[in-house]
């Protein structure tokens, strides 16, 4: 009796992790743009001068030190109580090139801008997806992040 109690256990585990993978899928709405275009709600225009991101207000990650971190909590606060926000998160790579993350809350909806025009070696793009929630969480160094829910 008590094998056919594992065996059940194990199917239902194994049906839930399906459905949700499959749910999840379904729930992300990816959409391409051209490169030029200022899309929707994104509102970083192709040459934009990032030696003015910190003032601008942007989250700026490079060289695992994090400037105007308190953004999060900011755009954390309004998007909870319901008000219009943007943040605009800008993480340099190794080769210091900036990908641009850029989160609009606008009629309770949150829209995730990735931009990717940027990269040299690449075509990039920008690419958007609609999620359903965030959570502000923290990364290996402590330093806070915004955890998307979908």
């Amino acid at each position: 009796m008590r094998v056919n109690y594992n065996i059940g256990f194990l199917f239902l585990s194994c049906l839930s992790l399906l459905t949700g993978c499959s749910r999840k899928n379904e729930s992300l709405i990816y959409n391409t743009y051209v490169d030029d275009d200022v899309v929707d709600g994104y509102n970083v225009v192709t040459d934009y001068d990032f030696s003015k991101s910190e003032k601008d207000g942007f989250v700026i990650i490079k060289s695992g030190e994090v400037i105007n971190e308190n953004k999060i909590d900011e755009f954390y606060n309004k998007t909870t109580n319901n008000e219009d926000a943007i943040l605009t998160i800008v993480r340099y790579t190794d080769e210091e090139e900036e990908i641009v993350v850029q989160y609009v809350y606008k009629d309770e909806t949150y829209t995730v801008y990735i931009d990717s025009t940027r990269l040299k070696n690449e075509k990039g793009k920008v690419l958007s997806r609609i999620i359903k929630d965030i959570e502000i969480g923290y990364d290996d160094n402590g330093h806070k992040i915004i955890i998307e829910k979908y």
